[in-house]
């Protein structure tokens, strides 16, 4: 079966307060298991700044990637907290933990950058390089203020509801949630998560 393992772990944990390091873990641990049902995925923390999170359902992987990318920047005032990540697709058994879809997705996030995103596959996914455009993600994500990364959380949470649903929710205007979501180059993000959910699913009927 199509699975996918994203291996991730909190850039520059150590530089944290105690007090901020056990809010952040808590504000991860409560966003994973919320997300855990929906999204059907297994989760695990280890080293005490790592995770490893394991999808049944493949086309799901980069919408929780992302959702957890973006909580987890402002999930402290001032003080943005980034990660770095690492997802992997390929097809094996979910109970093989030393499969060569866990293997892959923790040797890349050995590879990668402090705070990068990389998304990596031993499936044939050239008809879309989602290679290139998961490069343009990470920028557009990491280029975020605090502010920007809430309002496109609740964008992508909520399913790209309309803006003055999210404006009540944050307590703002429609024309202030406008303008992040603006900023955040918002539809192409849709864009290219609605891009990548159909090319997996293109990938796990095959």
């Amino acid at each position: 079966m199509l699975i996918a393992v994203e291996t991730s772990d909190i850039v520059e944990s150590t530089k944290l307060s105690a007090q901020q390091y056990e809010q952040v873990i808590a504000i991860l641990t409560e966003q994973l298991v919320s997300m855990s049902q929906n999204y059907s995925f297994t989760f695990e923390q280890f080293r005490g700044d790592a995770f490893q999170i394991t999808y049944k359902r493949p086309e799901c992987a980069m919408l929780v990637l992302l959702l957890v990318r973006l909580r987890m920047m402002y999930a402290i005032e001032k003080s943005p907290i980034y990660l770095t990540q690492s997802l992997a697709i390929g097809k094996q058994t979910i109970s093989n933990k030393m499969g060569p879809v866990y293997i892959l997705s923790g040797r890349t996030l050995d590879k990668v950058k402090s705070g990068d995103l990389a998304l990596v596959s031993s499936q044939n996914l050239q008809s879309v390089d989602l290679t290139l455009s998961t490069k343009f993600l990470h920028n557009v994500i990491n280029g975020l203020t605090q502010k920007q990364a809430e309002v496109l959380f609740m964008y992508v949470y909520s399913g790209f509801t309309d803006h003055q649903t999210i404006a009540d929710m944050l307590s703002t205007t429609r024309q202030n949630v406008s303008t992040h979501l603006a900023r955040a180059n918002a539809e192409l993000v849709k864009d290219y998560l609605m891009t990548y959910e159909n090319l997996i699913l293109e990938q796990a009927a095959c």
